[in-house]
């Protein structure tokens, strides 16, 4: 008797999405990589990338980081932000913070149903939808119809 080999699906090559931790100092790091991905050519900008912020999902308001994301957005690449909270199942759940409206005021969009354990599952599925040609408001649309963003509250 033989058995059918079963293939596992592979995951796409990510060639258009980037994901980095906003990480320490502020997300000083990340800046330099915002800087360049907002000023290549047009054909060499990602087309997404995903953020790892805080617990919260927040980023550090000082240093320039939410200017440098806006620039990004501006340029045309969509930001999605994750939480680093490894203790729930979720993500963001409410916009409420400060820092959170700030990146959010920036273009970023932040995922409220899976959080940093997912954050190369969301990569994989950005770039499934880039290759098959979404991009800007379209790729927001898909990937926030997928993962929910939450309703931003009032600012505490």
């Amino acid at each position: 008797m033989t058995e059918a080999i079963m293939e596992k699906p592979q995951a796409p090559k990510l060639r258009n999405v980037g994901v980095f931790d906003i990480g320490d100092n502020a997300g000083r790091g990340l800046i330099p990589v915002l800087r360049v991905a907002s000023e290549a050519p047009p054909q060499d900008r990602p087309k997404a990338l995903v953020l790892i912020g805080e617990v919260s999902g927040t980023t550090p308001d000082e240093g320039g980081l939410n200017e440098a994301i806006g620039r990004c957005i501006e340029a045309g690449t969509s930001v999605f932000i994750v939480s680093k909270n490894y203790g729930s199942p979720t993500g963001i759940q409410e916009i409420k913070y400060d820092t959170q409206v700030k990146a959010a005021k920036a273009g970023a969009i932040h995922l409220r149903d899976v959080n940093v354990t997912d954050a190369v599952k969301v990569a994989e599925d950005i770039q499934r939808a880039v290759d098959q040609g979404k991009t800007g408001e379209k790729l927001n649309k898909v990937i926030i119809e997928k993962f929910g963003t939450p309703e931003e509250a009032e600012t505490t």
